[in-house]
């Protein structure tokens, strides 16, 4: 019993060792059930053996109480002549068997092995203890009389104890021992449930295993991938067909992300992103841009920019915003900054810094440039409204009807060149795209303007002098091309005097740019710091151009929103020899 007890406890151990080691899913299955039923196995054997032992044992116990009854009754508690009583009955019983009688108080009154005088005394023998308690006591031991070990069987029987024994050999071992076939057929009985349990396990651990494949590699997950239909396949489809799932929104994810970097990367604002905790995420190169142009910031954190009093107001807003955004204007070094600042849901924010300086420009100029078409609208519509005024309520005579009526009609034609003009250059500031390019002969083109102003070169005793080769051409847009030289041409007959030349030439070329000459050689700008204003709408030099001399305003400024719609420049200056003298050059291939 002690020892298959140590045996357990050892092969316990030996499989939680096994368990530490790295096996897959299946050993480790088949380990743990295994263990399961050996441990069962175990304790049904070892209670049977301690089953069979026990009634083996009672057996040979009843046989030798048996032996007990007989030497009693050969040899009664009332007689002492033990030898000559039991030397009949001996013979009888096994030969090996020791046949004791002990008295209450221990002594040994007769043993037919040893002389029982000098025996010592036997009250403490452990079947002597029991039988004195119990009906029987035994007890396995070596003797002291004569060394050898003995099954011992004691019984109280009126003022003695009879006890016998027989020598604890091979043939009464062999009789407790357990069942061997019985061992037999339980060990093949073993095999046969570890190797169902093999199977079990095999069984189970598939769908694990498809389980661990799409752990370790989810990427080969599919449609083709068989489960096993089971509640552990419809998992392991179920989960097959969440990864795809995530996979494909993940990439959806990743490309947007990509996108969205890219856009920002390459945004024409300063974009950063900061965490909640106010740490930096992200930006871009614009923002640091910005951000060195307004500030002398070179650490790009909540702690720095706070330090500013443009980003103070900003952060403050971003603790405890009150709308989702936040807008300012930030006025430095001759250039307006727009900062907006923008709070998420999860407490991280943006700030976007834009130059707006162009547009605060433009948004300046159009206001001027209403204000100045209201004031130019206003003085032809007042003529008209006075002359016709005249007419329909003094009833004037027909020299004064006349007049009146052509000084209307020219107010009228003033107005219609100011909403051509207007009309003009609104559609170079908005929609550039919608001019058509083509193949323009630019020495056709002047001869076009020295016809349409032939009565005017005539009453102003003006020369128009073009120098350009023949074959001068240029791929822009016809219309555009023309109001640059009409509008010069106007230019010169407006302001420049009588008796002058007027001049358009070709004076360099290369194979990008066509580069012209137009002067008058008149009377120029007395006061130069005007030259830096000619081309503003609706300016006008005061001295020598009044309003008097007609004109738009929007002609020299049509004239530089054109070249430079044909991507090229122009400048101004005065003439050494007299008159003004407009440079520009035209792409030949926009």
């Amino acid at each position: 019993m002690r020892s298959d007890a140590h045996q357990s406890v050892g092969l316990w151990l030996s499989v939680q060792s096994l368990l530490r080691m790295r096996l897959n899913y299946r050993g480790k299955l088949f380990i743990r059930f295994g263990c399961v039923f050996l441990l069962f196995f175990a304790g049904v054997i070892l209670i049977g053996q301690w089953r069979q032992r026990t009634i083996k044992k009672q057996a040979l116990e009843d046989q030798l109480a048996g032996y007990i009854h007989m030497i009693d009754k050969a040899a009664p508690d009332t007689t002492t002549e033990y030898s000559g009583r039991l030397g009949s009955i001996l013979p009888l019983l096994p030969r090996t068997i020791r046949v004791s009688l002990i008295d209450l108080n221990g002594s040994v009154l007769f043993d037919n092995v040893g002389a029982s005088a000098r025996m010592e005394n036997h009250a403490a023998r452990a079947e002597i203890v029991a039988a004195s308690r119990h009906p029987y006591g035994s007890d396995i031991r070596t003797s002291h009389t004569d060394g050898i070990k003995y099954l011992y069987l004691a019984e109280k029987i009126g003022s003695r104890f009879v006890r016998v024994a027989l020598p604890y050999d091979t043939e009464v071992r062999y009789q407790l021992q357990g069942d061997t076939p019985f061992l037999y057929w339980a060990m093949a009985l073993l095999l046969v449930t570890l190797l169902l349990i093999s199977g079990v396990a095999k069984s189970m651990s598939r769908a694990i295993r498809h389980l661990r494949d799409l752990a370790v590699t989810p990427a080969m997950a599919g449609d083709e991938q068989v489960f096993p239909d089971d509640e552990l396949g419809e998992i392991s489809r179920k989960i097959a067909r969440n990864y795809r799932d995530l996979r494909e929104k993940t990439l959806a994810i990743d490309h947007e992300r990509e996108r969205l970097s890219q856009h920002i990367l390459y945004s024409r604002e300063g974009v950063c992103f900061f965490s909640p905790t106010h740490e930096v995420l992200f930006f871009n190169g614009l923002f640091v841009q910005y951000l060195h142009a307004i500030s002398d910031c070179h650490d790009i954190s909540t702690a720095t920019l706070s330090q500013e009093p443009f980003f103070a107001s900003a952060l403050e807003f971003v603790r405890s915003p009150h709308s989702p955004s936040y807008e300012s204007r930030i006025h430095r070094h001759g250039k307006v900054f727009s900062l907006r600042t923008g709070v998420f849901e999860d407490g991280g924010f943006e700030m976007v810094l834009n130059d707006v300086t162009e547009q605060e420009k433009m948004h300046r100029i159009k206001q001027e440039m209403t204000g100045n078409i209201a004031h130019e609208l206003r003085t032809p519509v007042t003529s008209i409204r006075g002359y016709l005024e005249t007419l329909l309520e003094q009833n004037p005579d027909e020299e004064t009807r006349r007049y009146f009526l052509q000084q209307a009609y020219h107010r009228t034609l003033a107005l219609s060149d100011l909403i051509r003009d207007m009309g003009l250059i609104t559609k170079l500031d908005e929609a550039p795209d919608l001019f058509d390019l083509s193949s323009v002969n630019l020495n056709e083109l002047l001869e076009r303007i020295s016809k349409d102003f032939a009565g005017d070169f005539a009453s102003h005793h003006i020369s128009f002098e073009r120098n350009l080769p023949v074959e001068t051409e240029l791929v822009g847009n016809e219309s555009l091309l023309y109001a640059i030289f009409r509008n010069l041409t106007e230019n010169a007959i407006r302001y420049a005097g009588e008796n002058i030349r007027i001049v358009a030439e070709l004076y360099r070329k290369d194979e990008e740019f066509l580069y012209f000459s137009f002067y008058d050689t008149g009377v120029g700008i007395a006061d130069e710091s005007h030259l830096t204003r000619l081309f503003e709408r609706f300016y006008r030099v005061q001295s020598g151009r009044m309003r008097s001399t007609g004109g738009t305003g929007l002609g020299l400024s049509i004239v530089k929103n054109a070249v430079l719609f044909h991507k090229g420049d122009i400048t101004v200056k005065n003439r050494s020899e007299g008159g003004l003298e407009f440079l520009f050059r035209l792409k030949r291939i926009p």
